[in-house]
């Protein structure tokens, strides 16, 4: 027996925590501090099993009214999607239910006007206890605007911010962009030698953050209203909209230029893949002075979701609390973050499953094993992997359930991306033949700071350094990078591949391959493998180890030289340093 309209109200009133009298028919989300994007997942989902209903996610924002809520609770039947006017700025009419449907080919900024117009009451951020609607966030975005302009800020000039989960580092971050500033996105906590590196290559107008490099400390910057209304101009896709530094695996950190349409483009092909949408609630633990976190915080806006700050996973009690309480749709993390959490966890994660629609995993490899570990404890999730880099943001993509058959791959090509595997000459090779992965799409840098276009491209197609082959179905297997190849009497050995058998040893915490001279001057390079010893367990021999990787692998790949040492050279977002360690 459905409820009668009395009754639904109460629940409402219950579940926001004001008297029913507030309860009008035309309440909605957003129209009281109340009732913001969180409180209407609450009662969505109260009713739902109170009443034994099953709601689509994808026509959850259909119900944002007292209104709409009985009519569907009572008869079953959703309202009828509404179109919003097409105003001034010339925004497509979009329907209320699907935020993202035609904003493909808007700037990120004109997306967030156009969510700030259309459901001004949701929450887009949950930073530092401080909740940010949509309406919000854009008026914070044009304060920081008028803000940069008062400071001489204009297009072209290069603001550098340093990068943390405040408030001010998002409006300032879209509100530089809206009035074409460069965004220099640095660590917060970057070191001297990279800091100068990064300075000698450019050199910012304005530096905002809390170190002892930036202008401006964060508690100096005051986006009140002031009435004044920023100048702004007509933004281009092919104008530089944030600059950022590559890690430096391989050597000097890059500045990679990447362009409004580069921006906006790899948030759709992602969003697409994922199916982030604007019913999702995800937790960031990934910092986002890199490429993941900060494509992740650019996805969950786009969409018109809300995003909820967390500092990271080291607090694992804390960070799956948040995902609980805040009935988080969504998470991303690097695959160390999930062997950690696996640890201090075990499979009790598993109970996350039920509401969790999506985890996106990315920037290092996971073995097999775990993948299918994750299958297990998510039977019910979109386990998605992806492959990229900062110059070309999520190139290729795999979800482990739906391709459970190519999990020793990296996915096939994203969304309007082209993957090609080209010899050293550029040309493009045959499927199953290995060559260099390179990557075409409108996601793909502009190109290097003060470097010529043409080291890093094969006409339109991105150099990527990793070595691999696409098979006859169409998926990418990655070799390892180019860079880090072992030449071992003209056969080509990765190190990730023989690191594979040495990490599943007892005794070896982690491992890391390199190439080293061979001692008769023969094959030119043998592999040479370091060491770092799992703690109580004893240390296997060399002979111990030669013999394991023997016995998975042809001969040429077994290490002949073996080394151990306290700890491998990573760089701070945990990335292997090979060149480091030769």
């Amino acid at each position: 027996m459905r409820p009668g309209a009395n009754e639904i109200r109460r629940e409402i009133a219950g579940i926001l925590g004001i008297p029913e009298e507030r309860v009008s028919d035309d309440l909605a989300a957003g129209s009281i501090p109340e009732w913001d994007s969180l409180a209407q997942l609450a009662i969505v989902s109260t009713l739902e099993e109170k009443y034994k209903l099953h709601i689509p996610e994808e026509q959850l924002m259909q119900l944002s009214s007292v209104t709409a809520i009985e009519e569907y609770v009572t008869r079953g039947e959703l309202p009828q999607e509404v179109a919003v006017e097409t105003d001034e700025g010339g925004f497509l009419p979009v329907a209320e239910t699907v935020p993202a449907a035609g904003t493909e080919d808007m700037l990120l900024p004109e997306v967030l006007r156009l969510h700030a117009r259309q459901r001004p009451g949701q929450v887009a951020l949950v930073a530092n206890d401080k909740r940010i609607t949509y309406e919000e966030l854009w008026d914070d975005i044009l304060r920081a605007a008028a803000w940069l302009q008062e400071r001489g800020m204009k297009t072209g000039d290069v603001l550098a911010l340093y990068a943390e989960k405040r408030w001010e580092f998002f409006a300032l971050y879209f509100g530089a962009q809206l009035m074409g500033v460069i965004v220099l996105n640095m660590d917060p906590g970057i070191r001297q030698a990279r800091y100068g590196a990064i300075m000698h290559q450019v050199q910012p107008k304005l530096s905002v953050g809390a170190t002892a490099y930036a202008d401006v400390p964060w508690e100096a910057v005051e986006l009140r209203p002031s009435g004044a209304q920023p100048e702004l101009p007509a933004l281009s896709r092919d104008d530089v909209a944030e600059i950022m530094f590559t890690t430096g695996t391989t050597g000097t950190p890059k500045g990679v230029q990447l362009t409004h349409g580069n921006l906006a483009s790899s948030a759709a092909h992602i969003n697409k893949f994922i199916g982030t949408n604007a019913g999702d609630i995800e937790v960031l633990a990934l910092p986002i002075c890199h490429s993941f976190g900060l494509g992740r915080m650019r996805c969950v806006l786009a969409a018109g979701g809300t995003l909820v700050m967390t500092p990271g996973f080291s607090d694992a009690r804390k960070f799956l609390r948040i995902i609980r309480e805040n009935h988080a749709t969504g998470v991303a993390m690097v695959p160390s973050a999930w062997a950690y959490l696996h640890s201090v966890s075990g499979d009790l994660l598993a109970e996350y499953g039920t509401h969790l629609r999506y985890i996106e995993f990315g920037s290092m490899s996971m073995p097999i094993e775990e993948k299918h570990r994750l299958m297990r404890l998510f039977p019910n999730t979109r386990l998605c992997m992806h492959y990229g880099s900062t110059e070309a943001s999520r190139s290729s993509f795999l979800e482990f359930h739906a391709e459970s058959e190519k999990l020793d791959s990296i996915g096939r090509a994203a969304p309007g991306v082209e993957i090609r595997i080209c010899d050293g000459g550029g040309k493009a090779l045959p499927p199953g033949e290995e060559g260099e992965i390179c990557i075409r799409g409108p996601h793909v840098m502009r190109g290097y700071l003060h470097t010529p276009r043409e080291g890093a491209f094969y006409g339109d197609f991105f150099r990527s350094g990793d070595w691999g082959y696409v098979d006859a179905e169409g998926y990418v297997h990655l070799s390892g990078r180019m860079k880090d190849i072992i030449n071992v009497g003209g056969e080509k050995v990765s190190p990730e591949e023989v690191e594979a058998v040495l990490n599943l040893m007892p005794g070896v915490a982690e491992s890391a391959c390199v190439p080293a001279p061979e001692p008769k001057g023969i094959l030119g390079e043998v592999v040479k493998a370091i060491l770092v010893a799992a703690p109580a367990v004893p240390r296997p021999t060399d002979e111990q180890i030669q013999t394991a990787v023997a016995d998975r692998l042809e001969r040429f790949k077994v290490p002949r030289i073996i080394e151990w040492r306290e700890k491998l050279a990573r760089t701070d977002s945990g990335k292997l340093q090979r060149n480091l360690m030769r």
